[in-house]
């Protein structure tokens, strides 16, 4: 905490980037002044205001003076106070509740995209129902009939930890080139890996849906859902690793399907993509939703 508090002392800082936990910390043993703070950016705007971040910033918004307007219109400087941003693929519900404790939601400036909570329609989706022992046989014959592509980059998501490093064994077995990201590394490893993954080293990315969201790579051809997200918002963002913008392929989707639990929601992306229609529930609350989830499977 003294060398943290000795650089910030000693260093006049333009942009911070954090995380809502570390930033409450910082403001809580005062390391840091909100006083001159312009703007506020909330990236993955979804997540951050989903249950499991709230209470953080609600005390993080007591620290802020957010801005009442955008503009100089009544009467006030277009500095004055701290201009909120929120940015997202999928936008919650809920959000008037939450700042509305801290903010007047009626000056916030909505910029929205025609094609909001919608499935890429560029990019191609295909279902595979396969029985669960079959599982792993078809990753590994879709991972081997792409070796020759070796430009292009493949990322396999899996719904647990466990499920990344058991397929990366499996994968070694069968001679797949790859690498594994999950939100169980260091920090620093998970960077190494990601630059591997960039720099063309290993075609295979596997992980978790710590990779569903913030990787921006232009080499990415196709998305493999070994697990099936459990979630549409969760599916959209994994959609969205491919048919980017400045990519040199349009891209696809390859879902392995193997539990009743996950026709659901594989008929709902079906209608919405024949439909050209936004994707049902995602303004959703994460958390809540998967532990009803849970707690169907439960029973």
């Amino acid at each position: 905490q003294s060398q943290v508090r000795q650089f910030l002392d000693s260093h006049l800082i333009d942009v911070l980037i954090t995380t809502p936990g570390t930033l409450w910390r910082a403001l809580k043993q005062d390391l840091l002044d909100f006083t001159a703070l312009r703007h506020l950016v909330l990236d993955e705007v979804d997540t951050l205001l989903d249950d499991s971040f709230n209470s953080e910033l609600q005390c993080i918004f007591t620290h802020v003076n957010v801005r009442q307007k955008p503009d100089a219109s009544a009467g006030l400087h277009p500095w004055d106070g701290t201009q909120l941003i929120l940015i997202g693929a999928t936008f919650p519900r809920g959000v008037d509740e939450l700042l509305g404790q801290v903010m007047d939601t009626s000056s916030f400036r909505v910029v929205r995209s025609n094609f909001l909570h919608c499935v890429p329609p560029h990019v191609e989706q295909t279902f595979m129902r396969v029985n669960n022992d079959d599982k792993l046989a078809t990753l590994i014959d879709l991972l081997k009939k792409r070796d020759g592509h070796s430009q292009s980059g493949v990322i396999v998501f899996c719904n647990k930890a466990t499920t990344v490093n058991w397929i990366g064994y499996m994968l070694d077995a069968n001679h797949v080139k790859h690498v594994r990201l999950q939100g169980t590394m260091p920090f620093e490893m998970r960077v190494d890996i990601l630059k591997r993954f960039r720099e063309k080293d290993a075609g295979v990315l596997v992980c978790t849906d710590i990779g569903s969201r913030g990787l921006d790579t232009v080499r990415v051809e196709t998305v493999i859902n070994y697990d099936f997200p459990t979630c549409l918002s969760d599916y959209l963002h994994r959609v969205g690793r491919v048919g980017r913008v400045g990519s040199l392929v349009r891209g696809s989707v390859v879902n392995i399907v193997t539990h009743p639990w996950d026709v659901e929601l594989v008929q709902k992306i079906e209608i919405a993509v024949r439909r050209h229609t936004p994707l049902p529930g995602i303004n959703a609350n994460i958390k809540r939703k998967l532990k009803s989830r849970h707690d169907i499977h439960e029973e």
